[in-house]
């Protein structure tokens, strides 16, 4: 006699899962197990080109480059009435009798530009300044880096910084980007003391960059990815069908949280150049505040008619396609621009008031130096 054999079976969850990024104009149906997705992506003239612009759940896409005395966190600013998440810079810069010192620190994302023609472009922030003490003067720094070659600011402006218990707002029109290129937007302060240690506590709030084009356009994450168990995967995108207008422009590329992007799969006029990207490490994040990657879509599109792009994303446990591969498939659609998107833009500007800034040569896409924003303990 035997006893009865009973079995269950237990349904596990992928160890790499796709998730909704919350950006405007995308909306995201995700399948079952989040290991399939389906995104309708609306073109507009108007594009938002941050991602997570106000930290409000995490610092995820956000990066940090600490000064030698100030840090940087994700945190909470109840007290001042943030909208929920803050990047923080905090610490404490060293009198000297002898010399002031100066210290710095920055949160910065690196965004692309769509292949359009920017008419306009502006930069909304809230920032606020909680402390600064001793015989000090600080300043904040709002600007677009370009990191090729050996890095320069594109654009920027500083102003001087008053403590307050309150946010301010602000808008300023930015000058001298182009379509079709890797930037870094950055947010920061700039802290000179003398005699006297300096406590300094600056919270951003909110950082937007958008672009006004002739074209419609969208350049933004579609989809984002994660790393659950095991790890890293190593992913690619591939093209498996589409039906495309002739006056489609787009470049669609794999990131992960180190800022690392791969080469794109390109299609220029409505015709397929390219039909997969390149290989990219997707790592577990390195905390709760990220995710692993992104999918992105940068694109131009002026007809009246819906494009698709059917696309499988495959990750294996090895790199070149070895070990144990899993295939995604993840449609989208590129809606037509929508009249009802256009809006006027507020072209208030604020001058440079001449406030020297570090050379920040330092800001570039590296995986060796990007830091990811760190929760702050107490919240």
């Amino acid at each position: 006699m035997y006893a009865p054999l009973s079995t269950y079976t237990v349904p596990v969850s992928p160890p790499l899962i796709l998730l909704d990024p919350n950006v405007t104009g995308v909306a995201v149906s995700l399948g079952a197990n989040l290991s399939s997705a389906e995104a309708v992506v609306i073109g507009s003239n108007l594009a938002d080109l941050v991602k997570n612009p106000d930290f409000f759940s995490s610092a995820d896409q956000w990066y940090a480059s600490p000064g030698n005395y100030l840090s940087v966190y994700w945190a909470v600013d109840s007290v001042g009435g943030s909208s929920g998440g803050t990047a923080e810079i905090a610490g404490q810069v060293p009198g000297s009798f002898w010399t002031v010192t100066t210290d710095s620190a920055f949160v910065w994302q690196p965004i692309r530009t769509p292949p359009a023609t920017i008419t306009s472009a502006t930069m909304t922030v809230r920032y606020r300044l909680a402390t600064l003490t001793g015989i000090a003067s600080a300043t904040y720094v709002f600007g677009v880096w370009d990191p090729a070659g050996n890095g320069g600011w594109a654009w920027y402006t500083t102003g001087s910084l008053s403590t307050s218990t309150t946010y301010t707002a602000q808008t300023f029109t930015v000058s001298n980007i182009t379509g079709d290129k890797d930037y870094l937007v950055v947010a920061g302060i700039v802290v000179s003391t003398w005699l006297t240690n300096s406590n300094v506590d600056y919270y951003i709030d909110y950082l937007q960059l958008t672009i006004q084009t002739v074209e419609y356009t969208f350049s933004n994450s579609v989809i984002d990815l994660n790393v659950t168990s095991g790890g890293p995967y190593y992913a690619w995108l591939t093209v498996t069908g589409l039906s495309t207008q002739p006056d489609l422009n787009c470049n669609i590329t794999l990131m992960n949280w180190t800022s690392y992007r791969s080469e794109p799969i390109i299609i220029e006029n409505g015709s397929l150049i390219t039909n997969r990207t390149s290989e990219v490490e997707i790592p577990a994040p390195p905390s709760a505040l990220y995710v692993s990657g992104t999918i992105e879509v940068s694109m131009v599109k002026n007809s009246a008619l819906n494009s698709t792009i059917n696309l499988i994303l495959t990750y294996c446990t090895l790199p070149g396609g070895g070990g144990a591969c899993v295939s995604y498939p993840i449609n989208l659609t590129l809606d037509p621009p929508q009249a009802t998107e256009q809006a006027q833009y507020n072209q208030a500007r604020t001058s440079d008031d001449g406030v020297a800034v570090t050379a920040l040569k330092w800001l570039r896409i590296d995986t060796d130096e990007v830091k990811p924003l760190v929760k702050k303990g107490g919240g």
